[in-house]
């Protein structure tokens, strides 16, 4: 599908916790870790990504 590496990171990071819920300073704690990124909405960015990525690939 063409993931960038962070899209890819926080995707795998929610598959191995399933049906588990975090807020988005958790996510950016977890996948961005010590990185300097601190704009929560940097998670919104990259899951709006992620889906519309996946909506294309499924409606291919």
């Amino acid at each position: 599908m063409g993931f960038a590496p962070k899209e890819f990171e926080l995707l795998r990071f929610l598959a191995v916790h399933p049906n588990k819920t975090f807020s988005r300073e958790d996510l950016l704690s977890r996948v961005w870790n010590d990185q300097r990124v601190r704009e929560a909405r940097t998670v919104d960015v990259h899951v709006r990504k992620i889906r519309k990525k996946c909506f294309k690939a499924l409606h291919k």
